[in-house]
């Protein structure tokens, strides 16, 4: 186009070069936990590659934040061009190609926890993490390729469903904020208990400290966990899954002996929560091996409560129709046989209401008569318990029941990481042939994790509130950083001219979160 100026007219030529919102919050996280660094010291490039390996992964991060696709690793170097790259890395876009992409997973896959251990104590460091309370939980990644020959990637149970391809993912994170501090990538049938002891080996090493507090779920406790976390001297707290041993200590206290919590759900404020202190022996399969006392928490809950009774009135239900349906068909057909009677009324009641919904079958073949009644005291004695759980712990005396509780409620933070991964990043599923890449890939994902959820703590610490929840979160601050572009203007004859239009909003934002100016990352 052609411009007047006081020169007379002149030629003038004008790209807008737009570029991923993303990169105005995400690399100055990047950089100051030194992810690109971590992994060149670790994994240095041969030659002279144009891109190194941490600045191929650094870019595989951006990717994962930015884009609203999971596009495979092949579609990431047209998204390069689409997001002009090389303003940010100096590099072409083609440079992004799968192929370069693979050589850095191949490369950092045979350094998986050096890198994470290092990148991690960078992190705690730089912005003041308190990491002894640490949340502690598997879930799955499942695949869609259809590979047959893996190691890594076989059938195994998540989210209630049997999958055929899947890997678990264990991982640890922080109590404040949850921040990613230790991942592994195990086999998709592995299972949850036995690996506590090894975990808390590791994570006391990565962090150089012995009295951390691991909170985890049912699945994460055993004889063998508490035993191996009492040797290390450290501390945990958790659900215990109630048997007959521990059924009388659950059921013994009475309401009134409760002691009311200050805790409160966000979705159900009314209902109150309750603690009474006890102790528990847990003992081994083993009996010549010493039984353990930990202390518990017998806690009563009036939401647990309303559906424990929901689900005991279903259970009694269809219990009681089973065994009306059986009732009106004895003696005819198959149900004239005593034996085949008694193996359906033995189906027919659920264990859970097992004490509460009784039945007799009397007679011989042909000549069968039932009877099935509800045992009132039993069912008097269900309801005195309901929304009863017991929780276990090994924590400093002058901890209080208000405390320990929260401890446990705070294991939301966990899951709300994997719902990180599955949603926001959307790590499922995942294109690769080979299993190191798998892991490395993993690896690159709970990296972008460990960045979104320190983007999210930023976000807190700054007070940034959201249009629908008091706090703005990492999704949402990122979808207000869209529209980046950067405008170039050049006069024939003159060098080029650059401006980096950014929105009032987004430079406030910025600048709230205590960042540089997003131009700094421009080269």
């Amino acid at each position: 186009m052609f411009m007047e100026t006081t020169r007379g007219i002149i030629e003038v030529e004008a790209f807008s070069y737009p570029l991923p919102g993303a990169f105005a919050v995400v690399l100055p996280i990047l950089r100051k936990i030194g992810v690109a660094s971590v992994i060149d010291l670790i994994c240095p490039v041969a030659g002279q590659a144009l891109l190194s390996h941490g600045e191929a992964v650094e870019a595989l991060i951006l990717n994962i934040l930015d884009s609203q696709l999971r596009d495979p690793l092949y579609k990431v170097d047209l998204w390069a061009e689409q997001q002009h790259l090389e303003l940010i890395y100096g590099q072409p876009a083609n440079c992004f190609n799968d192929d370069r992409l693979g050589r850095a997973l191949d490369a950092i896959g045979e350094h998986i926890s050096e890198i994470e251990t290092a990148v991690v104590s960078v992190a705690l460091q730089q912005f003041n993490i308190d990491a002894r309370q640490i949340h502690w939980d598997l879930t799955n990644v499942t695949f869609a390729d259809t590979r047959e020959e893996s190691e890594l990637v076989c059938r195994g149970y998540g989210n209630g469903r049997l999958h055929d391809r899947q890997v678990q993912l264990s991982l640890n994170a922080t109590g404040e904020g949850g921040i990613p501090l230790r991942h592994e990538t195990l086999v998709g049938s592995a299972n949850q208990t036995p690996l506590g002891p090894r975990i808390l080996a590791d994570l006391q090493q990565r962090l150089d400290r012995c009295d951390l507090i691991i909170i985890s779920d049912r699945a994460g406790f055993s004889y063998d966990t508490i035993a191996a976390y009492r040797r290390a001297k450290a501390h945990f707290v958790g659900p215990l899954q109630v048997r007959e041993p521990q059924q009388a200590v659950m059921e013994a206290p009475l309401l009134d002996d409760f002691e009311e919590l200050s805790y409160r759900s966000m979705n159900a404020p009314d209902d109150a929560s309750r603690a009474y202190r006890t102790t528990l022996t847990i003992g081994a399969r083993d009996d010549r091996k010493p039984r353990h006392e930990v202390d518990a928490l017998v806690i009563h809950t009036d939401g647990r409560a309303r559906d424990d009774a929901k689900a005991r009135d279903k259970h009694i239900r269809q219990a009681c129709e089973r065994l009306e349906f059986i009732s009106s068909r004895l003696n005819a057909r198959r149900y004239a046989r005593a034996d085949y009677a008694l193996g359906q009324l033995q189906k027919a009641v659920p264990a859970e209401v097992s004490r509460i919904v009784c039945w007799e079958l009397d007679g011989v073949d042909r000549a069968l008569s039932l009877r099935y009644w509800t045992d009132l005291d039993a069912l008097e004695a269900a309801i005195a318990v309901q929304g009863r759980s017991i929780l276990i712990y090994d924590l400093a005396d002058e901890t209080t029941p208000d405390e320990i509780f929260r401890m446990h409620k705070n294991q939301i933070q966990i899951e709300q990481r994997f719902r990180n991964l599955g949603s926001d990043l959307g790590i499922s599923p995942i294109w690769l042939q080979k299993d190191n890449r798998i892991a490395a890939l993993i690896l690159v994902f709970v990296l972008a994790l460990i960045v979104y959820t320190l983007l999210e703590m930023c976000s807190v610490r700054a007070g940034l509130e959201g249009r629908k929840y008091p706090k703005l979160t990492a999704r949402a601050l990122l979808e207000q950083m869209r529209g980046i572009h950067l405008q170039v203007v050049q006069a024939r004859g003159s060098p080029p001219s650059r401006e980096l239009r950014v929105s009032t909003e987004v430079r406030e934002l910025v600048r709230k979160l205590g960042f540089p100016d997003p131009a700094t990352w421009l080269r």
